[in-house]
């Protein structure tokens, strides 16, 4: 498997986790990293992890009002794929 390292070219990495971007890439001053999701590791990353953050909020209320309208009405079609907008955190990273 290759590491970024072994990519010269590349001009960023996106990983999912602030963790495996941190420890792919100890300085990102020829790169840009952007963390996905989990801001609570926000403050114990130096340099400060530019962020995409989900709205778990958003995405947890339609869950659920999906999953009672399969329990109380199971004729009626559930749309198959509801996009819920992320933001981005433009921090020291990027």
């Amino acid at each position: 498997m290759a590491t970024i390292q072994d990519i010269a070219d590349a001009a960023g990495l996106f990983a999912e986790s602030q963790r495996l971007a941190m420890e792919s890439i100890a300085m990102p001053a020829s790169m840009k990293i952007v963390g996905y999701g989990n801001p609570y590791l926000l403050p114990y990353s130096s340099p400060k992890l530019s962020l995409i953050r989900e709205n778990t909020a958003e995405i947890a209320r339609h869950a659920v009002e999906v999953l009672v309208q399969m329990i109380e009405r199971p004729e009626e079609p559930v749309p198959p794929v509801t996009v819920i907008p992320v933001s981005f955190e433009q921090n020291q990273t990027t």
